[in-house]
């Protein structure tokens, strides 16, 4: 259950189920450096997971005293196990996002304009509802729950000998961060980069171009020395040539949906945001489409939102509002 990926500093990898679009495991890393202890992402709860993850703790001797803990973002598989780990005293370093985001009022209005925004793209009410549902992906952080330590790009946390960089790097979510220790080549990088899944963009508020921002910032940890990456899914990368090519892979797949999506639009002159999404990235005739598990079809609901974001901020692409249809998309 507790595995050693590193000597020195000693870090520790914990896995913890989740279930969403399907079953997975989240890494919860734990380092250990000259008695003091980090704790980076907890892991989803439910699931036996606050057991799991307490015996865990307790078998490495975990001194809460002389802990912190890191969060990469605020998704449920990454933090929702938290209240049931952490008490008030332990200091808990997050984006400014992470904390105003995810206020339960915060989170209402977010999750009502998502729906708006499906509505938008052509789903029905009912289908924008159930996406409403499959996107409620976030924790919510109670204030004052948690000893907050709002960090920054540039800022740095010390454990032991460790002097972590706080990176920020939206995309996957508004508030992801990576954390990095440049003398020794350490990148805690949570979901902005996978061994083997290309991460999400989730739906940026205020209709910011996430994908854009997520290309740039994978630029920026394309080019790090990294001896030792940790993922918060998947196994550890120790190769640097490796962890570039797959940084690389990632890239270019989220190029070739957006030239995907592009060419779509040429084609027809212009079409509907669900269009795009059953006809561009997910390949479906309408009545295959509306036999997909609704999970599936959000998840093409949201990349196509996305990408069309993103068309149309880099100028290739236009909206066009209808009066009370769904918005059409064209190439300019």
């Amino acid at each position: 259950m507790v595995e050693l990926v590193c000597a020195d500093p000693a870090i520790y990898r914990i896995r913890l189920p989740f279930a969403n679009v399907g079953a997975g495991e989240t890494n919860c890393h734990v380092l250990h450096d000259h008695g003091q202890w980090l704790i980076v992402d907890a892991g989803a709860a439910g699931l036996g997971n606050a057991r799991r993850l307490q015996t865990a703790l307790r078998e490495l001797g975990v001194d809460f005293g002389a802990c912190q803990v890191m969060l990469t973002h605020g998704h449920f598989d990454h933090a929702g196990v938290l209240p049931a780990l952490l008490s008030a005293s332990v200091p808990l370093h997050l984006s400014p996002q992470a904390v105003a985001a995810r206020e339960a009022v915060r989170l209402r209005r977010t999750q009502e304009g998502f729906r708006r925004e499906m509505r938008d793209m052509g789903a029905s009410s009912e289908d924008a509802r159930g996406y409403g549902a499959c996107n409620a992906e976030t924790a919510v952080f109670p204030a004052g729950r948690f000893a907050y330590r709002p960090v920054a790009d540039g800022d740095e946390i010390s454990v032991g000998r460790c002097r972590f960089r706080v990176m920020e790097t939206p995309g996957h979510t508004p508030d992801h961060l990576c954390f990095y220790e440049p003398d020794r080549g350490i990148l805690f990088a949570g979901d902005h980069v996978l061994p083997a899944t290309t991460p999400a963009v989730d739906a940026h508020p205020d209709g910011v171009d996430g994908l854009g921002l997520y290309l740039c910032h994978m630029r920026r940890v394309r080019d790090l020395p990294v001896r030792l990456a940790l993922f918060g899914h998947g196994d550890p990368e120790r190769d640097r040539a490796t962890l570039a090519a797959r940084i690389d892979a990632i890239v270019a797949r989220k190029r070739s949906r957006v030239q995907a999506v592009l060419a779509f639009l040429c084609e027809r002159k212009g079409a509907t945001g669900q269009e795009v999404a059953r006809c561009a990235l997910a390949g479906l005739s309408d009545a295959s489409w509306r036999a997909t598990r609704p999970m599936a079809r959000y998840y093409f609901m949201l990349e196509a939102l996305v990408v069309l974001r993103h068309l149309c901020a880099t100028g290739r692409v236009e909206r066009l509002a209808t009066d009370g249809r769904a918005a059409l998309f064209r190439p300019r």
